[in-house]
């Protein structure tokens, strides 16, 4: 049952892993993509199948397990250590993602700094990147760090 929950996960993310071409060039500086997007897989839904299935053969146990786990961590830039060690962790498979809190957000440059970082880390596997963002009262991507006003919930 397991390798089959892995392997519709993987299928999921298959449009996320085959298409990720760059977007478009904006005034802030852009982070090219360490991956060429595959539109064979991407457009044959049999041939995602057997990627998936092949992806979940070869990960370990442990990397099964992190696949589940979402962190939090302390700093918010790309250079800071703790950063630096759940760049790590995602990096070998031990966690999928993490979570931004208040303490994460600096400011957009920042953030689009650590997501690009995850983004690499993560290797053929797409990071979880979620952050605790409500609206209302609980809101971290605000105009005062850089983002458009997000309408309450």
């Amino acid at each position: 049952m397991r390798p089959l929950i892995m392997a519709l996960a993987l299928l999921a993310a298959g449009p996320a892993i085959a298409d990720n071409a760059a977007p478009a060039a904006s005034p802030e500086a852009t982070v090219p993509s360490a991956r060429e997007p595959d539109t064979t897989v991407a457009n044959d839904p049999q041939l995602r199948i057997e990627q998936a299935f092949s992806k979940a053969s070869g990960v370990t146990l442990e990397q099964k397990i992190g696949q589940m786990v979402l962190v939090g961590f302390n700093g918010d830039t790309a250079n800071h250590e703790a950063f630096k060690r759940v760049r790590t962790q995602l990096e070998k498979g031990q966690i999928t993602g993490v979570i931004y809190l208040k303490r994460n957000i600096r400011n957009g440059a920042s953030v689009k700094a650590m997501n690009a970082e995850l983004q690499i880390a993560a290797g053929d596997l797409p990071p979880l990147i979620s952050v605790d963002q409500e609206g209302g009262r609980i809101e971290r991507l605000t105009s005062a760090v850089g983002f458009p006003e997000t309408p309450s919930a």
